[in-house]
């Protein structure tokens, strides 16, 4: 290409670098939009049906204090609605309890002394995956409905919060909600099969189409450079 520039007039050459140029913008929309739909399935592809989002110090405690929080899909937006946290500790009675509303339906974790035996008991939504109510250190998956714009198009989805109640007897007593399990392709999820034993697939979001973009733009200008130097 340099020689054949070297034979031709300045008018020549400009228009030779101006075809060079347009064949050079051509390939870069080719090959960003090769790279942005390669990554999109990569990503559609690593979600399996049923997903899960580990929650990390969503709990209130007699011992740890309150970090409850209502958004369980990391949005920045409320899914869930947390009323009525408390907890009761009583060291001469031996009473030790954390308790929360989620939705309007009580969550508890509690130790108690009754006819001079230390017992223990916890209390769920019901209509999930788990005993509804039961003693020592217990999880439960509790039925919920909510709402994400990266999940299932922002569509109303139902799924399963799990909420760990356990006591640490006559020391202390804790609810945590440890993760919310739903179907990423589907706004609802039968429970069948589910168990609080079964760890899923971490849900990851999407990225958006610009997100994706620029991901190819940053690679294809990253080879650009190597192939230069």
């Amino acid at each position: 290409m340099k020689k054949q520039a070297t034979f031709c007039d300045k008018t020549d050459s400009f228009a030779i670098m101006k075809l060079n140029t347009t064949a050079s913008k051509s390939r870069l929309v080719q090959s960003l939009a090769t790279v942005t739909g390669t990554l999109a399935a990569t990503v559609a592809s690593s979600q399996a049906a049923t997903v899960q989002i580990t929650l990390t110090g969503n709990k209130i405690s007699t011992t740890g204090g309150n970090t409850l929080n209502a958004d369980v899909t990391g949005d920045l937006t409320n899914d869930i609605i947390i009323t009525d946290a408390s907890t009761r500790k009583s060291v001469v009675a031996h009473n030790y309890g954390a308790f929360v509303k989620v939705n309007g339906v009580r969550l508890s974790a509690q130790s108690f002394i009754e006819s001079s035996t230390v017992k223990a008991k916890a209390q769920f939504i019901g209509g999930g995956v788990g005993e509804a109510t039961g003693s020592g250190s217990i999880k439960y998956l509790n039925p919920i409905s909510f709402t994400d714009l990266r999940i299932n198009g922002g569509a109303l989805t139902q799924g399963y919060l799990e909420v760990h109640s356990f006591t640490v007897e006559q020391v202390s007593a804790t609810v945590a909600l440890t993760r919310l399990i739903f179907d990423d392709a589907s706004t609802t999820l039968a429970t069948t099969g589910l168990s609080t034993g079964t760890t899923y697939t971490t849900f990851v979001p999407e990225p958006s189409s610009l997100g994706l973009l620029a991901l190819g733009a940053g690679g294809l200008l990253a080879r650009r450079r190597r192939q230069a130097a």
